[in-house]
């Protein structure tokens, strides 16, 4: 019927987006990339451009974005896969902020079950380094979390 099916209990695949070109899932190791809550739009924008600029030179892994943005323009135009969860100050309409931080560390679990994530990097906030030095400690943990991947599965 032109459809195949997953086994509920079987890791999605992450798709190695468009920077990788037409290479099989299978071959690629699968890395959760979680943006710091506080990033704005030309953060987002920045942490996705270098992210394919490290494929294109690491190869062997497929991102899976998770971010609080509701930008997601900059994963779309590379190809990648998102996951969005919200900021606290919205989860904080229905919840206090305690259940937003365990529901969040719940759902990154989950991904990392999921997607049978092989790293999950978890980039720091922005916080008081704000502009062009914020920017750069969270391109540098980006670097660094990537740092040692196996080219293949």
């Amino acid at each position: 019927t032109g459809t195949s099916a997953v086994a509920p209990d079987a890791a999605l695949p992450v798709p190695g987006g468009r920077p990788l070109g037409e290479v099989d899932a299978d071959q690629l190791t699968p890395v959760g990339i979680v943006l710091p809550v506080d990033a704005d739009r030309d953060t987002v924008a920045a942490v996705v451009e270098r992210t394919a600029q490290l494929q294109a030179v690491l190869g062997g892994f497929a991102p899976l974005i998770i971010t609080s943005s509701p930008d997601l323009a900059p994963m779309r135009r590379h190809g990648y896969l998102v996951e969005y969860l919200p900021p606290s100050d919205r989860w904080a309409r229905v919840a206090a902020d305690d259940t937003w931080l365990e529901a969040r560390r719940q759902r990154l679990g989950h991904l990392v079950e999921r997607f049978a994530l092989a790293r999950l990097v978890q980039l720091p906030s922005i916080g008081e380094a704000a502009g062009q030095d914020g920017l750069e400690r969270v391109l540098a943990a980006l670097a660094a979390g990537l740092d040692g991947l196996d080219a293949a599965r």
